[in-house]
């Protein structure tokens, strides 16, 4: 974790580090949500940081911090259920030690504390004015995230909304539409979508689920895209992937 300079809010900082990150492997817009994962884990006080994106069909994770970030959060998917889809249906942020954790979601802790050093979440939605398009969760060790400022965490969440949003959607689209909702950036959507399909099945990042599907992609000479749809209307499983 990178400690924050005296002079930087923590949504100051978020915004450096988002725009210093220079990993060649989250340079594609394909995996800007890892990249919003990645900078808010340095700039808050937590030990791991996860996004994914819901709506009427959809609930899939895009993008964590690491590898433990990518399991955790994959967990809830899994398994139906954990602090995640609970702060989406309710719209508000819920702060859940394993105490509750335990007591709400029984197998989602079995499978936290057995694979993961995480022992508290924080789950955010994301969302502006206007729309809300998914979930920020942060995970700590302990029960460090009760020392987190929910405020200034609502502030980063309201941020990377924007930047999710603003990065698919044309100036011709209302702000009312969701992400994943704009025909003009249905390809690179789809292969959002994609990725997050083949994390959860696969147990993969999305950094290595994106990298599996160009693979496959390129040996069937095929354009990702429509690799990716394939995978969304599920008529290619991710397990194909690996053949």
């Amino acid at each position: 974790m990178v400690t924050n300079d005296q002079d930087d809010s923590p949504l100051e900082h978020f915004l450096d580090l988002v725009a210093e990150l220079h990993d060649p492997e989250l340079v594609r817009p394909e995996l800007l949500p890892e990249r919003l994962a990645v900078a808010t884990a340095r700039a808050l006080p937590v030990a791991g940081a996860g996004l994914s994106l819901h709506g009427d069909d959809l609930r899939i994770p895009v993008g964590a911090s690491d590898e433990s970030a990518a399991l955790a959060e994959r967990l809830q998917f899994t398994l139906g259920s954990g602090p995640c889809l609970e702060a989406y249906a309710l719209g508000e942020p819920l702060l859940a030690a394993e105490p509750v954790i335990a007591k709400h979601w029984p197998k989602y802790h079995h499978d936290l504390v057995a694979r993961t050093a995480f022992r508290s979440v924080a789950s955010v939605p994301l969302h502006d004015d206007l729309v809300q398009i998914g979930v920020l969760d942060l995970f700590g060790t302990g029960a460090s995230l009760h020392t987190l400022d929910l405020a200034v965490v609502n502030t980063v969440a309201e941020q990377i909304c924007r930047l999710l949003v603003d990065a698919e959607l044309s100036a011709e689209v209302g702000r009312s539409s969701l992400w994943l909702s704009n025909p003009a950036a249905a390809a690179r959507n789809q292969v959002v979508q994609a990725a997050g399909i083949i994390n959860v099945a696969l147990e993969l990042t999305a950094p290595r689920a994106l990298s599996l599907l160009r693979a496959y992609s390129y040996r069937t000479e095929r354009p990702v895209e429509a690799t990716a749809q394939l995978i969304v209307d599920g008529v290619l499983l991710p397990r194909r992937l690996l053949a």
